[in-house]
Protein backbone atom coordinates (compact mmCIF):
# COMPACT_ATOMS: atom_id res chain seq x y z
CA UNK A 1 0.00 0.00 0.00
CA UNK A 2 1.43 3.13 -1.16
CA UNK A 3 0.37 6.34 1.03
CA UNK A 4 3.14 8.28 -0.79
CA UNK A 5 3.52 10.51 -4.31
CA UNK A 6 6.44 8.14 -5.19
CA UNK A 7 5.79 6.32 -8.54
CA UNK A 8 7.31 2.65 -8.18
CA UNK A 9 8.15 0.68 -11.34
CA UNK A 10 6.69 -2.73 -12.05
CA UNK A 11 10.04 -4.78 -11.05
CA UNK A 12 9.98 -2.96 -7.87
CA UNK A 13 6.37 -3.34 -7.15
CA UNK A 14 7.22 -7.08 -8.11
CA UNK A 15 9.66 -7.15 -5.39
CA UNK A 16 8.03 -5.49 -2.70
CA UNK A 17 5.00 -7.13 -2.78
CA UNK A 18 7.04 -10.26 -2.34
CA UNK A 19 7.16 -9.26 1.59
CA UNK A 20 9.59 -7.94 4.17
CA UNK A 21 10.47 -11.57 5.18
CA UNK A 22 11.93 -12.27 1.54
CA UNK A 23 15.93 -13.14 1.55
CA UNK A 24 17.44 -11.76 -1.59
CA UNK A 25 19.66 -14.74 -2.82
CA UNK A 26 22.32 -12.75 -4.60
CA UNK A 27 25.97 -13.90 -3.70
CA UNK A 28 29.12 -11.52 -4.04
CA UNK A 29 31.24 -12.07 -6.62
CA UNK A 30 34.47 -13.96 -4.19
CA UNK A 31 31.93 -15.68 -1.81
CA UNK A 32 33.94 -18.83 -1.95
CA UNK A 33 36.81 -17.06 -1.52
CA UNK A 34 35.34 -15.24 1.51
CA UNK A 35 33.65 -18.26 2.72
CA UNK A 36 37.14 -19.87 2.95
CA UNK A 37 38.42 -17.69 5.19
CA UNK A 38 35.23 -17.23 7.65
CA UNK A 39 35.46 -21.35 7.96
CA UNK A 40 39.34 -20.35 8.67
CA UNK A 41 38.78 -17.96 11.47
CA UNK A 42 36.43 -20.63 13.15
CA UNK A 43 38.84 -23.57 12.27
CA UNK A 44 42.11 -22.16 14.45
CA UNK A 45 39.68 -21.86 17.38
CA UNK A 46 39.80 -25.80 17.39
CA UNK A 47 42.24 -27.79 19.04
CA UNK A 48 45.34 -27.94 17.40
CA UNK A 49 44.79 -32.06 16.49
CA UNK A 50 41.66 -31.29 15.02
CA UNK A 51 42.49 -28.02 13.07
CA UNK A 52 44.25 -30.16 10.07
CA UNK A 53 40.95 -33.13 9.36
CA UNK A 54 38.40 -29.96 9.64
CA UNK A 55 40.64 -28.14 7.11
CA UNK A 56 40.46 -31.09 4.65
CA UNK A 57 36.77 -31.79 4.99
CA UNK A 58 36.03 -28.21 4.76
CA UNK A 59 38.36 -27.97 1.04
CA UNK A 60 36.30 -30.28 0.12
CA UNK A 61 32.85 -29.18 0.63
CA UNK A 62 34.43 -26.22 -0.88
CA UNK A 63 35.25 -28.01 -3.94
CA UNK A 64 32.05 -29.47 -4.45
CA UNK A 65 30.41 -25.87 -3.96
CA UNK A 66 32.84 -24.16 -6.73
CA UNK A 67 31.88 -27.33 -9.03
CA UNK A 68 28.24 -27.07 -8.39
CA UNK A 69 28.45 -23.25 -11.17
CA UNK A 70 26.95 -24.56 -13.79
CA UNK A 71 25.72 -22.25 -16.48
CA UNK A 72 22.01 -22.37 -14.93
CA UNK A 73 23.11 -21.33 -11.25
CA UNK A 74 25.16 -18.08 -12.95
CA UNK A 75 21.62 -17.32 -14.76
CA UNK A 76 20.21 -17.45 -11.52
CA UNK A 77 23.39 -15.45 -9.88
CA UNK A 78 22.39 -12.83 -12.98
CA UNK A 79 18.69 -13.16 -11.96
CA UNK A 80 19.31 -12.17 -8.42
CA UNK A 81 21.96 -9.58 -9.12
CA UNK A 82 19.24 -7.82 -11.19
CA UNK A 83 17.09 -7.93 -7.79
CA UNK A 84 19.76 -6.25 -5.95
CA UNK A 85 19.90 -3.55 -8.27
CA UNK A 86 16.02 -3.16 -7.80
CA UNK A 87 16.33 -3.33 -3.72
CA UNK A 88 18.67 -0.32 -4.55
CA UNK A 89 16.30 2.11 -6.29
CA UNK A 90 13.77 1.38 -3.73
CA UNK A 91 16.19 1.97 -1.13
CA UNK A 92 17.01 5.53 -2.88
CA UNK A 93 13.46 6.14 -3.59
CA UNK A 94 12.18 5.97 0.12
CA UNK A 95 15.42 8.26 1.43
CA UNK A 96 15.17 11.04 -0.97
CA UNK A 97 11.27 11.34 -0.16
CA UNK A 98 11.94 10.62 3.44
CA UNK A 99 9.49 7.42 3.62
CA UNK A 100 9.80 4.23 5.48
CA UNK A 101 8.47 0.67 4.75
CA UNK A 102 6.10 -0.66 7.44
CA UNK A 103 4.43 -3.48 8.47
CA UNK A 104 0.54 -3.84 8.65
CA UNK A 105 -1.38 -4.65 11.78
CA UNK A 106 -2.97 -7.37 10.36
CA UNK A 107 -2.22 -9.57 7.51
CA UNK A 108 1.09 -9.85 5.22
CA UNK A 109 0.58 -6.26 3.77
CA UNK A 110 3.73 -3.61 3.84
CA UNK A 111 2.64 0.22 3.85
CA UNK A 112 4.66 3.21 2.28
CA UNK A 113 4.52 6.35 3.94
CA UNK A 114 5.97 9.44 4.81
CA UNK A 115 8.31 9.27 8.52
CA UNK A 116 6.66 12.52 9.58
CA UNK A 117 3.23 10.69 8.94
CA UNK A 118 4.61 8.13 10.63
CA UNK A 119 5.86 9.96 13.45
CA UNK A 120 3.20 12.29 14.15
CA UNK A 121 1.03 8.80 14.37
CA UNK A 122 3.50 7.90 17.16
CA UNK A 123 3.18 11.00 19.49
CA UNK A 124 -0.80 10.61 18.88
CA UNK A 125 -0.58 8.01 20.25
CA UNK A 126 1.79 8.55 23.06
CA UNK A 127 -0.35 11.51 24.08
CA UNK A 128 -3.98 9.80 24.22
CA UNK A 129 -2.43 6.36 26.11
CA UNK A 130 -1.69 8.84 29.24
CA UNK A 131 2.03 8.40 29.28
CA UNK A 132 4.12 10.87 31.26
CA UNK A 133 7.27 12.30 30.49
CA UNK A 134 10.09 11.97 32.70
CA UNK A 135 13.54 14.02 32.93
CA UNK A 136 15.88 11.42 34.04
CA UNK A 137 16.78 8.25 33.25
CA UNK A 138 14.88 5.36 35.67
CA UNK A 139 17.07 2.78 34.66
CA UNK A 140 19.20 2.58 37.63
CA UNK A 141 16.60 3.21 40.32
CA UNK A 142 14.32 0.38 38.82
CA UNK A 143 17.51 -2.51 38.34
CA UNK A 144 17.76 -1.43 42.29
CA UNK A 145 14.15 -2.17 43.31
CA UNK A 146 14.40 -5.68 41.19
CA UNK A 147 17.78 -6.73 42.82
CA UNK A 148 16.31 -6.33 46.00
CA UNK A 149 12.71 -8.11 44.94
CA UNK A 150 14.78 -10.75 43.86
CA UNK A 151 16.63 -11.01 47.01
CA UNK A 152 13.65 -11.16 49.09
CA UNK A 153 12.34 -13.90 47.18
CA UNK A 154 13.70 -16.74 49.37
CA UNK A 155 11.22 -19.33 49.65
CA UNK A 156 10.86 -18.89 45.31
CA UNK A 157 14.22 -18.48 43.87
CA UNK A 158 17.72 -20.28 44.25
CA UNK A 159 20.39 -18.26 45.87
CA UNK A 160 21.99 -19.54 42.63
CA UNK A 161 20.11 -18.30 40.05
CA UNK A 162 19.51 -14.60 41.57
CA UNK A 163 22.21 -13.40 39.49
CA UNK A 164 21.23 -14.92 36.14
CA UNK A 165 17.87 -13.09 36.28
CA UNK A 166 19.36 -9.53 36.50
CA UNK A 167 19.80 -7.91 32.94
CA UNK A 168 23.63 -6.67 33.43
CA UNK A 169 23.31 -4.38 29.98
CA UNK A 170 19.27 -3.17 30.33
CA UNK A 171 18.05 -1.30 27.68
CA UNK A 172 14.83 1.02 27.27
CA UNK A 173 12.55 -1.25 25.49
CA UNK A 174 11.97 0.13 21.61
CA UNK A 175 8.57 1.14 20.23
CA UNK A 176 7.67 0.40 16.63
CA UNK A 177 4.09 1.26 15.47
CA UNK A 178 2.26 -1.13 12.75
CA UNK A 179 -0.57 0.73 11.27
CA UNK A 180 -4.28 -0.25 11.20
CA UNK A 181 -5.46 0.28 7.77
CA UNK A 182 -8.49 -0.98 8.63
CA UNK A 183 -9.41 1.86 10.65
CA UNK A 184 -10.35 5.60 10.48
CA UNK A 185 -7.44 7.55 10.59
CA UNK A 186 -4.87 4.67 10.27
CA UNK A 187 -3.59 4.74 14.09
CA UNK A 188 -0.85 2.36 15.01
CA UNK A 189 -0.62 -0.45 16.91
CA UNK A 190 2.42 -0.46 19.33
CA UNK A 191 4.68 -3.10 20.07
CA UNK A 192 7.47 -3.04 22.08
CA UNK A 193 10.81 -5.09 21.92
CA UNK A 194 10.70 -6.30 25.57
CA UNK A 195 13.75 -8.89 25.48
CA UNK A 196 16.34 -6.45 26.48
CA UNK A 197 14.56 -4.68 29.22
CA UNK A 198 15.17 -4.86 32.73
CA UNK A 199 12.82 -7.20 34.09
CA UNK A 200 12.96 -9.44 31.35
CA UNK A 201 14.43 -12.45 32.51
CA UNK A 202 12.17 -12.51 35.75
CA UNK A 203 9.36 -12.45 33.67
CA UNK A 204 10.01 -15.22 31.61
CA UNK A 205 10.90 -16.92 34.73
CA UNK A 206 7.82 -16.76 36.64
CA UNK A 207 5.59 -17.28 33.51
CA UNK A 208 7.86 -20.93 33.13
CA UNK A 209 7.04 -21.23 36.69
CA UNK A 210 3.06 -20.50 35.74
CA UNK A 211 3.09 -22.94 32.59
CA UNK A 212 4.82 -25.78 35.18
CA UNK A 213 1.68 -25.46 37.22
CA UNK A 214 -1.27 -24.95 35.01
CA UNK A 215 -2.21 -24.27 30.97
CA UNK A 216 -1.76 -21.03 30.16
CA UNK A 217 -2.34 -19.80 26.44
CA UNK A 218 -0.46 -19.25 23.75
CA UNK A 219 -0.46 -15.23 24.33
CA UNK A 220 1.96 -16.06 27.63
CA UNK A 221 4.27 -17.49 25.58
CA UNK A 222 7.62 -15.44 26.22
Amino acid sequence: MNETNIKLKNGELTLLNKGLKYNLGHKPKHWIRDLGLEKECAIVLLPPEEQEYTRHQVAKQLKKLQTQQTPQSRYNDRKQYEEVKVMNSIRDKVRNNKTLITKADKGSSIIIVYQSEYEQKVLDFISNSGAEEVNSNITTEFQKYLRSTINSCKSLIDTEKKGKLINLNPETSPLRGLIKVQEEGTPIHPVVNFKNSRSYKLAKMLIDVLKSCLPLPNMYNV
